[in-house]
């Protein structure tokens, strides 16, 4: 049958017709596909029933092109700290280019428009009108988990949030910052989020490169896990950054697995360090990354955190002083074969794997098993004088990370396994005004589906105990032991090792941890501070050359702050505070004071010679919870004097109106205020450029693993009277 013959519109038309209706055509096609890209998004059901689920006021809000604003605290990687010229440009920062995919998405005409740019970098990247989405930046360059909760309790909701991000997990870990006090501090900063009506996005930390392995990627892994489990608890979305910066080209399937290795790790280091020739960098990325790590942060906003293509499970036994076993199985639940490497990566700065790299090869649903053995990390010393890089396995968990390289793509796991054969749980409560002696407690717990028999020693100083347990199967169990204060009247601190020697059937491991303990210092009583640089590896009674020493008094209207700086030669820095004092206080009321919380220092810079300080800008609530008012540095009076003898002092007057939730009952030993000082002399380096280095720093404490933690201040008591009150901080 022939084919019937069709007439040809084209000709059924006059000539001058036919490019008319071809135009009239394109434009109905474009008018309709400007609707439907203005009012259907491509979102999925899935899609759609994830953003419904986390961020449902939002997504209303983005279907219907209103107005949304975004506020972002945290640390300094968010602020766009880089080694180039757009370091701090927030609109090319990680969370700009995520921002920048609901600008896409949901068809935003007016853009992404950056409410506080910092210094000249631009507020938009495109001058278009209509909607926009703001944001603004609350993020500092040394911030923390502390700061994004001290952010939220200042200004960073005064203009009223539909969107809350939370970043934090890099410079916590740099500082040591306990996953207990971590944890403890994001939820209560996305708590505050929550109930000012915002919605919450909790963003895990970036990667770091811990130099001198090539697994020495999993310095935030910990964080990660520790700020996924506290989005669960609360019932936010979690993003992971680091999931998708890890992912790299693929490597060659030649060579050992440790060489392998090492080239994973050069190209992920290249992927996010590169600066160009002579810049090393292990922390700030690079634009390149920023916008990388945005727009896989926004697919997962949308999708969920991605599949890795890989099951993980695994257990670990403390079976031996400073060494960890680990027995993992890694199983591939696809339908294709994959050939590989599997990199175990570092636990935290503290595990390092002896074997770095495994080679993998798994057929589909096949599961290869491995035991991978690591040892705890020296951070100084050798042999018996060594010292040995601390860590805390929280609720005695075990986070373990991984990378997995095949033929297709790089992967970033975390293991989240058991420890065994006993998982111990510190108590990193602080405590405030022991006398005689404290307790240090602990819980052990068994893991396992059999009984467990055993002992432990716990030694403090001179002081050793020696206990036996036992422990049916899932059971923990408390243990408490009291540790004697020092009785010298003249020593005003201590810092002591911990050592938890366990022993079962199964073996014997080591947890150390330090205790310092601070007398309280009363009103008029002189306090020695010692070198920084000492005091971190101090053991014992705390030592001072007696250089520099600190006084406080009271009166009706201030807080005197006296350094006495004896004869220290101050240098001449150009652009640079010769002094730079830092006063940290925590001025919350009796019951709140001294607990978990946040303070920021207030930082005072004094020239060469004789004369007024400069007081730089007072942070938000830099006084602790609950300080919402703006303060003026003007109302800090300091002044830099030279005595008769040559001895120079530092005076500085803190108005008491500015710490006007603290009950300031004079007399009271029971009313104390925090306060942490630190004296920065500047001396000018080698190279010729200047700097605060910790041999010229001096402090009237240890070393508190993180400035901000309020928990670590040592106490001020408002008293004359003689003060035997200890404060007492487990690290």
């Amino acid at each position: 049958m022939n084919p019937v013959a069709r007439p040809n519109p084209d000709n059924m038309l006059a000539p001058w017709h036919r490019p008319f209706c071809r135009w009239i055509l394109l434009l109905t096609l474009a008018c309709v596909a400007g609707v439907e890209q203005a009012s259907a998004y491509p979102l999925t059901q899935a899609q759609r029933d994830r953003l419904t689920r986390y961020v449902p006021k939002a997504l209303e809000k983005l279907e219907r092109r209103q107005p949304i604003h975004v506020v972002v605290v945290g640390e300094g990687v968010s602020r766009m700290v880089t080694r180039d010229e757009r370091s701090q440009d927030m609109l090319s920062s990680l969370h700009g280019h995520f921002l920048a995919g609901f600008e896409a998405e949901f068809y935003y005409t007016g853009g992404v428009r950056l409410v506080n740019p910092i210094g000249e970098h631009p507020s938009k990247n495109r001058s278009h009108k209509g909607e926009e989405i703001t944001f603004e930046q609350f993020t500092e360059p040394e911030g923390t988990v502390l700061s994004a909760l001290r952010q939220m309790s200042g200004r960073a909701l005064l203009n009223p949030a539909d969107l809350v991000l939370i970043h934090a997990g890099v410079n916590d870990s740099r500082e040591g910052m306990l996953l207990e006090t971590f944890g403890d501090a994001l939820e209560k900063a996305a708590t505050k989020a929550l109930e000012s009506g915002a919605e919450v996005i909790v963003v895990g930390p970036t990667l770091v490169h811990e130099p001198g392995a090539p697994t020495g990627w999993g310095a935030t892994r910990a964080y990660a896990a520790e700020a996924r489990q506290v989005a669960d608890k609360l019932g936010v979305m979690f993003l992971d950054p680091a999931v998708d910066l890890a992912r790299t080209r693929p490597i060659p399937d030649d060579g050992s697995p440790g060489e392998r290795a090492g080239q994973i790790s050069e190209a992920i280091a290249l992927d996010l360090f590169d600066y160009g020739p002579g810049v090393k960098e292990t922390v700030l990325m690079n634009p390149e990354a920023h916008r990388r790590a945005g727009r896989g942060m926004f697919q997962q906003f949308l999708n969920g955190l991605p599949e890795s293509g890989w099951a993980v499970r695994g257990r670990g036994n403390l079976v031996r002083p400073r060494e960890l076993e680990v027995d993992i199985e890694v199983s591939n639940p696809t339908e294709r074969d994959k050939n590989g490497v599997l990199v175990a990566l570092d636990i935290g700065s503290a595990w390092r794997s002896t074997i770095p790299a495994f080679d993998l090869n798994c057929a589909p649903g096949e599961t290869k098993k491995f035991k991978i053995l690591y040892r705890q990390r020296i951070v100084s010393g050798e042999g018996e004088h060594a010292a040995y890089a601390a860590w805390q396995f929280p609720d005695g968990k075990l986070d373990c990370p991984l990378l997995i390289s095949d033929l297709y793509n790089t992967t970033l796991l975390d293991l989240a396994g058991t420890l065994g054969p006993v998982k111990v749980e510190w108590d990193f409560s602080p405590q405030q005004g022991r006398r005689g002696n404290f307790p240090l407690k602990f819980s052990l717990h068994n893991p396992g589906k059999e009984p467990v028999k055993g002992s432990y020693e716990l030694a403090c100083a001179t002081q050793r105990a020696r206990v036996n347990f036992e422990l049916a199967p899932l059971q923990t169990k408390e243990f408490s032991n009291q540790c004697a204060l020092p009785k010298d009247k003249d020593q005003w601190g201590a810092k002591n090792p911990v050592v938890l020697t366990v022993e079962t059937p199964a073996g014997k491991f080591i947890e150390e941890r330090e205790v310092e303990a601070l007398r309280n210092q009363r009103l008029g009583e002189t306090r020695p501070l010692a070198k920084a640089a000492e005091l971190i590896d101090a053991t014992g009674p705390l030592q001072s050359d007696g250089r520099i020493s600190l006084m406080a008094t009271v009166d009706a209207d201030f807080l005197k702050v006296t350094l006495d700086l004896g004869t220290v030669e101050l240098q001449t820095i150009p652009g640079k505070p010769s002094l730079l004092l830092e006063l940290s206080l925590d001025g919350r009321p009796s019951g709140e004071g001294g607990s978990a919380g946040f303070v920021e220092p207030v930082q005072i810079g004094f020239s060469d010679g004789d004369g007024p300080g400069k007081v730089a800008s007072i942070s938000d609530a830099a006084f602790g919870e609950g300080y919402s008012k703006e303060l003026s540095p003007r109302g800090v009076f300091a002044e830099l004097k030279t005595g008769r003898d040559g001895r120079r002092k530092a005076e500085v007057s803190i108005p008491k109106i500015y710490l006007y939730r603290h009950d300031w009952k004079v007399d009271d030993p029971e009313s104390r205020i925090g306060i942490l000082t630190r004296v920065n002399f500047a001396r000018r380096a080698p190279n010729g450029m200047s700097a605060y280095p910790a041999e010229a720093r001096w402090m009237n404490a240890g070393a508190p693993l993180c400035r901000e933690d309020a928990s670590a201040l040592p106490q001020l008591e408002l008293s004359t009277g003689e003060s035997n009150a200890w404060s007492v901080h487990l690290y």
